[in-house]
């Protein structure tokens, strides 16, 4: 069950002294921003809806510290009733890629200096949105909840996903030290008192890893070439193996009768019996009943033998060539994960499941569905049904996964799929989406289920800390401390322009682990003499008090302290 907020004392809405935030839209994620900001963060915060009636505006309004402002169009007027020119924060949250995009520029407008967090489920659009702004933050819902779905039904820390990239938690140990980003906490010194970002470099240290899909090829059927070994064992008939075994035995035994009874070489036995095989055996009179026995069971064998094979072959290549043209990959066996429904969350599930080198199934109703050529193409298996039926569930071999996670579009479909599913198994670990959150919190009590979530629920902190914290793109908690993600732009005449990656870090408290070049390439892991230009962004992991510098330095200096600096 989600942990409850604690709430602040009541107090009506009015003007702030400092600049308050301006939200826009109606919607579940709406009202669990506004819900966020107003609760955990304290602040005062006028919301834009198209109508007190629409979707969660009720319960937006309901809400202490919040006022409403009706508006169908998010125009110059609107913007105006709201107070955007003395805002300091702008999120625009609709479920409306370009309608935002629109907005934000408008809001521009009134307040260069507004900082601006965006919904955006255009991933291309996200990563170059900040060529269109000075400060902004895009993010999608689906994105910033699909790793905490993922630690669910693993049962293991959250996967980190930052822009094309899924990093993961793990300890130096489990993973090669190529994919390794950077150190993120040792406890070797002092057991339940983490050290962070530290210099060492032991087994035990906790690390954030690049997650490539890399593992134990044992675990890792659905990937070459273990998968390939896979392909071709499933693909010839299990009846027709068996014959082929038997065969191959009776022509082994064959050849060791030779040998051991005969006393013949083991080179002649072998000569004498690929001849026998081929037809070209020669019968005497004079041979004895032991070797007539044994030169008659290696004949028949090996005319069996021949059709055999070339049946074999045949089977394969044409179970190849239709798995090819249907685009289809074995199902494992044991030990994965079912994901049922290849939406927004769906398939960002898969996606961030394989690249950590998980098993994963998918179950889609809609064959035409994006999401499943790109499955098709990274070797994920798609079953193409509706996961609400028992027969659908079997196909993708529940009685043995690892866990089930329902996340269609349709709150009972999952809810059925998961119920159906406990119903055969009980102890089944299952992460169910519910779009309200508190039905997610009850679900998970009343009906057993291992994790019930709502999107909303677990995108919320993202986008109020992207509003509050400027730059913060992600958080990971370690022991009872928490690390912060940050996107740092290299403004050109700040003091961080020209510095070399080593002089930005500090020991215990900043690192940086990605760089956006100019050319929107990313560079992982950037070596420590690597000089950051203008122009380009730092992907930089620190605790709050080295962000804080970090941030200074990538600002340039105003004008007053320039003239002070000329005057100096």
């Amino acid at each position: 069950m989600p942990p409850i907020t604690p709430k602040l004392p009541t107090r009506p809405w009015r003007r702030p002294r400092g600049r308050h935030i301006v939200v826009c839209g109606a919607n579940q994620l709406t009202y669990r921003l506004v819900e966020e900001l107003v609760t955990r963060h304290g602040e005062y915060v006028t919301v834009i809806v198209p109508s007190r009636q629409a979707n969660k505006a009720p319960d937006i309004a309901a809400l202490d510290g919040v006022r409403i402002v009706v508006a169908e169009r998010l125009d110059s007027k609107a913007f105006r009733e709201a107070g955007l020119s003395e805002a300091r924060s702008l999120a625009l949250a609709a479920d409306d890629d370009m309608g935002n995009l629109h907005a934000a520029l408008r809001a521009q407008e009134f307040n260069r200096r507004l900082r601006l967090v965006i919904r955006m489920s255009n991933a291309n659009l996200r990563v170059r949105i900040h060529e269109l702004f000075a400060d902004c933050t895009a993010l999608h819902d689906a994105s910033t909840a699909a790793p905490a779905f993922v630690a669910a039904a693993l049962d293991q820390p959250a996967p980190v996903r930052l822009p094309s990239r899924t990093l993961m938690l793990t300890t130096r140990r489990d993973v090669p030290p190529e994919l390794v980003v950077c150190g993120l906490a040792s406890t070797s010194d002092r057991p339940g008192q983490p050290h962070l970002l530290p210099d060492t470099t032991a087994p035990d240290d906790l690390v954030l890893a690049m997650a490539d899909g890399q593992r134990d090829p044992e675990r890792r059927p659905h990937r070459l070439p273990t998968r390939l070994r896979h392909v071709l064992r499933l693909s010839v008939r299990r009846s027709l193996a068996m014959v082929v075994a038997v065969l191959f035995g009776l022509i082994i035994a064959g050849i060791a009768l030779r040998v051991g009874l005969l006393h013949q070489p083991l080179g002649y036995s072998l000569y004498d019996t690929v001849l026998t095989i081929a037809g070209s055996g020669d019968p005497s009179e004079q041979y004895s009943g032991l070797e007539m026995v044994i030169q008659s069971v290696t004949m028949v064998g090996g005319i069996a033998l021949v059709p055999t094979i070339t049946a074999a072959l045949v089977d394969w290549v044409v179970r190849a060539r239709l798995a090819a043209t249907r685009g289809t990959t074995p199902l494992p066996r044991e030990r994965h994960v079912i994901v049922t429904g290849l939406g927004d969350v769906g398939s960002r599930i898969v996606q961030q499941l394989d690249d950590m080198g998980e098993r994963v199934v998918a179950i889609e109703r809609d064959e035409n569905n994006p999401a499943v050529d790109l499955c098709r193409r990274r070797g994920i298996p798609v079953i193409i049904g509706d996961a609400t039926r028992a027969g659908t569930l079997t196909r993708a071999n529940v009685d043995t996964c690892r866990a089930l996670v329902p996340v269609t579009s349709d709150d009972v479909a999952n809810l059925e799929v998961a119920l159906n599913a406990r119903a055969t198994r009980p102890e089944l670990r299952v992460v169910l989406r519910l779009f309200d959150a508190d039905l997610a919190a009850r679900v998970e009590e009343h009906f057993g289920i291992t994790t019930s979530r709502s999107v909303a629920y677990l995108a919320a902190p993202a986008f109020a800390a992207a509003l509050v914290e400027r730059q913060v793109i992600n958080t990971i908690p370690v022991g009872r401390r928490v690390l912060v993600i940050a996107d740092i732009p290299v403004n050109t005449g700040a003091p961080l322009a020209g510095q070399r990656v080593h002089m930005v870090e500090e020991p215990g408290e900043t690192r940086v682990i990605a760089l956006r070049t100019g050319d929107g390439e990313w560079m992982w892991a950037p070596a420590a003499n690597r000089v950051l230009l203008p122009g380009e962004r730092a992907i930089v992991l620190s605790t709050r008090t080295g962000l804080g510098r970090v941030l200074v330095r990538s600002e340039p200096p105003t004008p007053d302290a320039q003239t002070e600096s000329a005057l100096t």
